[in-house]
């Protein structure tokens, strides 16, 4: 079924916990949420969340928190907002910190008490490439940690199963994990791509990390010694693989290509 109500370009979207509902953010600054029963008559659409001024830009802008009852989002107004599901509206923020626009946000798996942003700021190192990551808490809206920076830019951060450490892309061609309390790197940066790294995900279990790059390669990281578990993976030769994730059962990695296939 096409769920069509949109009045800009869908940016992001995201399933809520029990696989019921669907958020989805548009170009336009507005989020929308969806009732997946397929077999509804007419509409969908639930209802719409409009206080963002600017547009919900990036794949990584909306998520729902682990008990689905609220919704984060992040947008190119810099503020990043948390939702209430029950009540329709914002219910903490606009969160200000960020001096450009906010282009991923992630709640930790410890209950959602933690919120992870990334955002396009200090653009005078790096166009065009997120370069900060910010931590919050999700109750006090306050930040845990001020910034984590890396001026070869940072566009996406997982958070691994124990909530403590999350991974981040970086424009260096390198990957980094850090403590939320030490805000410092918890091991030697992830080296051996020789192209801009485009995805990353964290196994279930949290021992391995799985990425891709415009080298053509997928690879799979051992977080406990920071080098590469098995030789790298070419699944899509000769084409740029821009996406990957596990499977919820950690035994299968699924990769989608400029060449237009998806690969399992």
């Amino acid at each position: 079924k096409t769920l069509t109500g949109h009045r800009a370009g869908v940016t992001c979207v995201s399933y809520s916990p029990d696989n019921k509902w669907i958020a989805s953010g548009d170009a336009g600054g507005t989020i929308k949420i969806w009732d997946v029963d397929i077999s509804l008559e007419g509409d969908n659409l639930i209802y719409s969340l409009e206080d963002h001024s600017s547009t919900i830009r990036a794949s990584y802008s909306a998520a729902y928190a682990p008990d689905g009852k609220h919704i984060v989002s992040g947008s190119w107004d810099n503020t990043i907002r948390i939702w209430s599901v029950e009540t329709r509206e914002t219910d903490l923020g606009p969160l200000k910190g960020h001096t450009d626009g906010v282009c991923s946000v992630s709640y930790s798996p410890d209950a959602g008490q933690h919120i992870a942003s990334t955002s396009y700021d200090h653009t005078i190192y790096c166009v065009d490439v997120p370069d900060t990551i910010r931590i919050w808490d999700a109750k006090t809206r306050e930040p845990l940690v001020d910034s984590l920076s890396q001026p070869d830019g940072i566009f996406t951060s997982a958070y691994l199963p124990d909530g403590k450490l999350f991974a981040a892309r970086c424009n260096d061609r390198n990957i980094y994990l850090w403590g939320l309390q030490t805000s410092s790197h918890i091991i030697e940066p992830l080296k051996g791509h020789s192209g801009y790294i485009d995805c990353v995900s964290i196994s279930p279990n949290g021992k391995h990390l799985v990425s891709c790059s415009t080298d053509y390669t997928v690879r799979i990281w051992d977080l406990e010694t920071g080098k590469q578990a098995i030789p790298s993976l070419v699944f899509h030769r000769y084409f740029q693989t821009h996406s990957v994730a596990y499977s919820a059962d950690g035994k299968h990695i699924v990769s989608g290509s400029e060449d237009k296939s998806v690969q399992i």
